[in-house]
């Protein structure tokens, strides 16, 4: 059922101006400070399905921009640690991959990657700087040194943003 069905008020709200703003023992989350590059993709005419972009849709925009998108990530990560979030499998691989030619220690992941779990242990342990991800840790994950993300799967759901925002 829909869930504005079942309930007729909302009784409580943690967001994330109030994760960033909680008082003590807060702060609950670290401030962000967003960096936006203009790439020249333009998504307004992409078909939408349930109010977000479709993610076969989105790769076919972001795929061919795989390789400044890398240099971005490398430039403006540093040295810190990042999750990289793409719309398909083939964007996660191939993100990985340009980030490893530029001497990034990076890896991709997916639901399907039968080396998830190795890769991840190996993420957290800072084994790896980076990690490029298609549909993986937007919630119920927790990587401390994650000080740095890729948004490189844009959408249209405040819900989906914060859920990828707040692994960093």
């Amino acid at each position: 059922e829909d869930i504005g069905q079942v309930f007729d008020s909302i009784a409580f709200v943690r967001d994330l101006p109030f994760a960033w703003n909680a008082p003590t023992p807060g702060p609950y989350a670290s401030d962000i400070l967003p960096v936006q590059r203009d790439l020249g993709i333009d998504l307004r005419d992409l078909r939408k399905k349930t109010g977000d972009f479709t993610d076969a849709m989105l790769e076919e925009r972001i795929f061919p921009h795989v390789e400044m998108l890398a240099n971005m990530m490398k430039q403006e990560s540093g040295d810190r640690s990042a999750l990289v979030f793409t719309p398909q499998v083939k964007s996660a691989q191939a993100m990985a991959t340009a980030l490893q030619n530029l001497g990034v220690k990076a890896e991709w992941s997916s639901g399907d990657d039968e080396n998830r779990k190795t890769k991840v242990e190996r993420y957290q342990a800072g084994e790896l700087q980076m990690l490029c991800a298609c549909a993986l840790f937007c919630e119920g994950f927790d990587a401390p040194r994650t000080s740095s993300l890729g948004m490189l799967r844009p959408t249209r759901s405040r819900n989906l943003y914060a859920q990828m925002a707040g692994r960093g």
